[in-house]
């Protein structure tokens, strides 16, 4: 087993050096003896005909020779990593590496990629007061991997036709189904004052100073500043951060004329609490073009948003599916490209909250017209009457019972979601044909009112697990600005008026 300081934390250990390295591979050799590493193997590194492909190349060269030698869980390094004794925590303080290892060598197998540093390059988000997810990065010096994520690469990764660096790839995995997080504090680092084997024309590099402006910038200076000492930090970790850890904001579109004015609006209007949180974008049917300039506008417009962009060509449905391979968090906010917000008085902390003390509570949809009764709910109950009315058994929020399904803006248990998609929705014709959106509501909605025919609203209503956010009487919470124009004329109803009012008191502006 791969150790240090005794604690076993891997099947095996490698270690990626050139031949010709040998200063390098000197502080290998010095660090193994310093903290009582076992079983780390050198492995000799690939040199590609394009150099900057090297380093993958050899990566994914670790990888293969691990698969074939059965080995589940490996540590990878550069041979300019450095091990750290006592990382610091930012304004924090410091932790002991040792003592560190002793706390956590036994979770690192609940994660499929544990980095033990990394220049970040978007926010942390704590899961607890030892690991963080890690979505975006640069630096691959020291990580764990499992088979199941060395597999995925080996498969769906090749630098010469998507160039992506294995710093890149490691992050986005969080993206596609894997948990891919880093130590907090990192307690290997990158070595400064060495040159390049590689590249001897890039000279000496010294990164150490960057890299702990990246960790102040997304973890330590996001603590307040009444939080001075390690024990308020670990605090603050443990109480906070419970919308990044608990909710994805999943937004889905497709090809229409106006597509990014419809999504810039949504993203104006979206509530600032959420912009922490994991972003999925999924857009049907897009051409090349429009793929491009949705890849320009969030880096350089919308840089606050580090999304994973998706693309699929079977409509809604298929965007849903694709969405649920991805999120890894309980709950998911559903999010049309043609909706706004209006009212900013969801008090989004306390909603997670009453869906995790609250099992029974599976959807909560933000109402496009006024919380009243207006004859649309999908089906009447067995005594005739609507179950329109306040959910007694949550005094947490406001809660309104419901009998509805629509793809209208809601957050959603994802593990119902999930069950709902399987059961239901999901059909041969998924990713074969074009499905127009509304093949998701017409099926859920048919079932659902079968089901209180059949059952009962009482025997039902908690598997359905419904709601509408707030209170009877409430305004409306959201707007829609129809990116299809099908709801013109005759057809346009409130949604759609509150919609256009939201867009003429609010402009667009270049940051937009």
């Amino acid at each position: 087993m791969f150790s240090i300081y005794g604690y076993e934390l891997a099947d095996a250990g490698f270690y990626i050096n050139l031949d010709e390295s040998k200063h390098r591979l000197t502080l290998v050799q010095n660090q193994i003896k310093k903290f009582n590493i076992k079983n780390l193997k050198r492995f000799s590194a690939f040199t590609d005909k394009w150099l900057h492909a090297s380093c993958t190349q050899s990566h994914k060269g670790v990888f293969q020779h691990a698969l074939n030698n059965n080995l589940n869980r490996v540590f990878v390094a550069e041979d300019d990593f450095e091990l750290v004794e006592a990382p610091e925590l930012g304004r924090f303080g410091s932790v002991q590496t040792q003592k560190y290892l002793e706390y956590i060598h036994q979770d690192i197998a609940e994660y499929d990629i544990v980095m033990f540093g990394c220049n970040p390059k978007k926010q942390i988000i704590p899961i607890n007061k030892c690991f963080g997810y890690n979505i975006a990065s640069t630096g691959a010096w020291a990580y764990i991997i499992n088979d199941r994520a060395m597999r995925y690469i080996l498969d769906n990764y090749n630098y010469y036709q998507d160039r992506m660096a294995i710093d890149d790839i490691l992050p986005i995995l969080n993206y596609i189904g894997f948990k891919t997080v880093v130590t907090i504090p990192q307690i290997i680092t990158h070595t400064d004052g060495i040159p390049s084997t590689l590249q001897p024309s890039i000279g000496k590099t010294y990164y150490s100073r960057w890299i702990s402006g990246s960790w102040d910038k997304h973890i330590y200076n996001k603590i307040p500043d009444k939080a001075k000492s390690k024990q308020e930090f670990y605090e603050y970790l443990e109480q906070n951060y419970k919308l990044e850890k608990n909710l994805t904001v999943l937004i889905t579109g497709h090809d229409t004329v106006n597509w990014l004015y419809h999504l810039r609006y949504l993203l104006k209007s979206l509530p600032k609490e959420l912009f922490n949180c994991r972003f999925i974008v999924c857009y049907d049917s897009f051409s090349n073009n429009n793929k491009f300039k949705l890849n320009r506008y969030f880096r350089d417009i919308r840089s606050n948003i580090y999304p994973s962009i998706e693309y699929v060509n079977g409509g809604l449905i298929s965007s849903l599916k694709k969405g649920l391979c991805t999120i890894q968090t309980p709950y998911f906010i559903w999010l049309e490209h043609d909706w706004v917000f209006l009212n900013n008085s969801v008090n989004w902390i306390k909603l997670i909250d009453t869906m995790n003390n609250y099992s029974f509570i599976n959807s909560v949809w933000f109402n496009k017209d006024d919380n009243n009764i207006r004859g649309f709910e999908i089906c009447n109950t067995e005594h005739g009457s609507t179950p329109f009315e306040p959910e007694t058994r949550v005094s947490d929020i406001d809660l309104i019972t419901t009998c509805r399904w629509s793809n209208n803006p809601a957050i959603h248990r994802t593990s119902k979601m999930k069950e709902w998609f399987e059961n239901y929705i999901n059909n041969e014709h998924v990713d074969k044909v074009n499905q127009r959106s509304h093949n998701i509501e017409e099926k859920m909605i048919d079932l659902y009112r079968k089901d209180i025919i059949n059952n009962g609203w009482i025997n039902v209503k908690d598997n359905w697990g419904t709601y509408l956010y707030g209170k009877i009487g409430d305004c409306a919470y959201v707007g829609h600005t129809d990116a299809s124009g099908r709801y013109g004329g005759i057809s346009r109803s409130q949604p759609e008026i509150n919609g256009s009012e939201y867009i003429h008191k609010n402009p667009l502006t270049r940051n937009d």
